[in-house]
């Protein structure tokens, strides 16, 4: 399998993702690839990430002129017109986002894709069966397999029916199914087919990861793709949205300063999780958070609106 994490100005809270995936997904076999946007005074952590974690391939996004034309062929298909002309967001090219995703796709020899973001957390051990994954079909483009919803998450649908010990199975466009078990597309913990995705990537218009899990969800729904969704019974993925490094969706979130973090972090500081936590949504909201040095612990507010 193929993991793709996106990372923007989150170099303390990208490092607690990688060590969970190291720590708790359990495969045969998988590689990770990290698309990180960053300004000049997150760069130098980046770099050490990069170096804590030399089995994974970091590839940083650039911004070029030239990458502007990549776009134009695109725009010629009528959904991406509509949206390029409605969203004022679409029309601002930052990055060769696009460009460096789709190549990722295309060179990858693996047939299955996981996104993750830099504000996710695998808290629990999670085992992925080669026949969960052979049950992914890249003709069908009929399933899924989607880590942070469960029999715990307090929104769990009437309809989802285990189908074994630990698995669930629901179906996303039943019209009582509501959020994430009627999203059909994420990029956080779901496992795709990867050619599948591929062929929508290059398909849709997008310039960051929030307007391409839009763009793609939208596609996939007007399709009917993906209809079948299945999940662990219990959740093994949250996301700790402890800031906001984007203006694109307005995202609940804490109000923790990314560069005080990046302070830390250069310090030697990095963010502890407590062990066996209870979970019941796909956002951990505490109060506090706690960093760690040598030992020394320093607990952070969050700010979260209660």
């Amino acid at each position: 399998m193929h993991i793709i994490v996106f990372s923007y100005n989150r170099p303390m809270q990208l490092t607690l993702l990688l060590e969970s995936i190291k720590k708790n997904l359990i495969l045969n076999s998988y590689e990770v690839t990290i698309i990180y946007r960053t300004d000049d005074a997150y760069f130098e952590s980046y770099k050490i990430v990069e170096s804590e974690h030399t089995e994974f391939l970091f590839l940083q996004e650039k911004k070029r002129f030239s990458d502007c034309f990549y776009y134009i062929p695109y725009l010629i298909f009528p959904e991406n017109i509509y949206t390029f002309l409605r969203h004022k967001r679409l029309r601002s090219l930052r990055t060769n986002f696009k460009k460096l995703l789709v190549s990722v796709l295309k060179n990858s020899i693996r047939k299955h894709l996981m996104f993750c973001t830099d504000d996710g957390f695998f808290y629990k051990e999670i085992h992925i069966a080669e026949e969960l994954l052979a049950s992914i079909n890249d003709t069908a483009a009929n399933t899924s397999f989607r880590m942070y919803v469960g029999q715990n998450v307090i929104d769990y649908p009437n309809k989802c029916t285990p189908i074994s010990d630990d698995l669930l199975k629901w179906d996303y466009y039943d019209t009582d199914n509501k959020g994430h078990w009627a999203h059909t597309f994420s990029v956080d913990s779901t496992i795709y087919p990867l050619q599948t995705i591929l062929k929508i990537s290059q398909k849709v218009h997008y310039v960051n990861p929030n307007t391409y899990e839009g763009a793609v969800n939208s596609y996939c729904l007007r399709r009917r793709l993906f209809s079948m969704g299945l999940s662990p019974k219990t959740s093994a993925y949250f996301c700790l949205p402890i800031n906001m490094v984007q203006n694109v969706s307005p995202n609940y979130a804490g109000k923790i300063d990314p560069m005080f973090l990046n302070e830390k972090f250069l310090s030697g500081y990095r963010i502890t999780i407590p062990e066996n936590l209870t979970i019941n949504s796909k956002y951990y909201l505490p109060q506090k958070i706690t960093l760690i040095k040598n030992k020394k612990e320093l607990e952070v507010e969050t700010h979260f609106k209660s």
